[in-house]
C-alpha cells in the first residue's frame, strides 16, 4: 500500500491547512508489520521499521505537497 499526503488528508488523519503551515513527517511510534510505500518526509527510525516491514520510502523534494 502506498501512503502519501493525499491519503492522508482523505481518510482525515491529517487536516491540510495545517500541512500546509507545519508540513508532516511520519515517525516510529508503533509497530508496522505491513510492507508500505511512503512517499512522505520520515525520521530515520521511521526508515528502519519501514524497510524492516518489507516497505520502501521513496525520496520526496519537498516537506509535502498538498494538492
Amino acid at each position: 500500500s502506498e501512503v502519501t499526503i493525499a491519503i492522508l488528508i482523505k481518510h482525515q488523519l491529517v487536516k491540510a491547512k495545517e500541512v500546509e503551515q507545519k508540513g508532516v513527517k511520519v515517525l516510529a511510534g508503533g509497530e508496522l508489520t505491513t510492507p508500505l510505500v511512503i512517499k512522505l518526509p520520515v525520521s530515520e527510525s521511521a526508515r528502519e521499521k519501514i524497510l524492516s516491514a518489507g516497505g520502501r520510502v521513496e525520496p520526496t523534494s519537498a516537506s509535502v505537497i498538498v494538492t
